[in-house]
C-alpha cells in the first residue's frame, strides 16, 4: 500500500492545483475540514465524494480477548464516512 499523504503534501498539492498561494491553500483546506466538523451532527454530503454523519451504536455485549470474560460495551456516537457510489467504483474495479 502507497504511503498517506500528510496534511502538508495535501495543502501543496491544493496550492499548485489552484494556483495559489501555500498560505491561501492551508487557509481553505482548514476552513473546509472546520466547516465539515461543525455540521458532521446534521450530515455533511459532498457529491461524487462522500457522506459524513453521525452514527449511534447501541449498548452490546463483547468479551475481553486475554480473559474471555463477558463485558458490557455502552452505547456511545462514532462518526462515520460513506463514500458515494463513483468513489467506490472508481476503486473496487474487478480484477484490480
Amino acid at each position: 500500500m502507497a504511503k498517506s499523504m500528510t496534511f502538508n503534501q495535501f495543502v501543496d498539492e491544493v496550492a499548485k492545483r489552484t494556483k495559489a498561494t501555500r498560505k491561501d491553500a492551508k487557509a481553505w483546506v482548514e476552513h473546509t475540514f472546520e466547516t465539515i466538523k461543525q455540521h458532521i451532527p446534521k450530515g455533511v454530503k459532498v457529491p461524487g465524494f462522500g457522506k459524513f454523519q453521525v452514527r449511534q451504536l447501541k449498548a452490546r455485549m463483547g468479551r475481553n480477548p486475554a480473559t474471555g470474560a463477558a463485558i458490557k460495551i455502552p452505547a456511545r456516537s462514532k462518526v462515520a464516512f460513506s463514500a458515494a457510489k463513483e468513489l467506490k467504483e472508481k476503486y473496487n474495479k474487478k480484477g484490480k
